[in-house]
């Protein structure tokens, strides 16, 4: 899996994109024979705020190229987006891998408050290891349940 970061600031970026924002990369496209130029296929999680620019399902149609939108044709939350345009507004690239199928997880919880401002984690390793080591903060949609 790859995740993309929209730069912070503005509430809404150039056509549609949202600042401070994450989106999955699907995959780059590129087209010469039919003058398309090198597209990244993005999308948002949320299912809206997408590319309204070139290239985008809109643009397409309003710009009569059927053949282009028949290869580039998305699924509601999804959009193609210039590289250009990518570069200019994407500040983060995250690329996660497998870690192959003796890789074990163990998770601990802690909860800092205002009077608790100190948590601790034992760790013990019955044999000489590779270890990561994440701390997180739980997101405010996980925390209504």
């Amino acid at each position: 899996m790859v995740c993309a970061g929209t730069l912070c600031g503005k509430q809404v970026l150039p056509h549609g994109l949202i600042a401070s924002h994450a989106y999955t990369i699907f995959g780059v496209y590129e087209n010469k024979d039919l003058g398309i130029p090198k597209l990244v296929k993005l999308r948002n999680p949320h299912g809206r705020g997408e590319w309204t620019g070139a290239w985008s399902p809109t643009w397409l149609e309003k710009n009569g190229k059927t053949k282009e939108a028949e290869l580039l044709a998305c699924v509601p939350g999804e959009f193609w987006l210039p590289y250009d345009v990518f570069i200019k507004n994407f500040f983060s690239m995250t690329i996660c891998y497998s870690l192959g199928p003796s890789f074990t997880e163990c998770q601990e919880y802690g909860l800092w408050t205002r009077r608790k401002h100190r948590v601790e984690f034992t760790l013990t390793l019955s044999k000489d290891a590779e270890v990561f080591v994440a701390f997180s903060q739980t997101g405010r949609r996980q925390m209504r349940d």
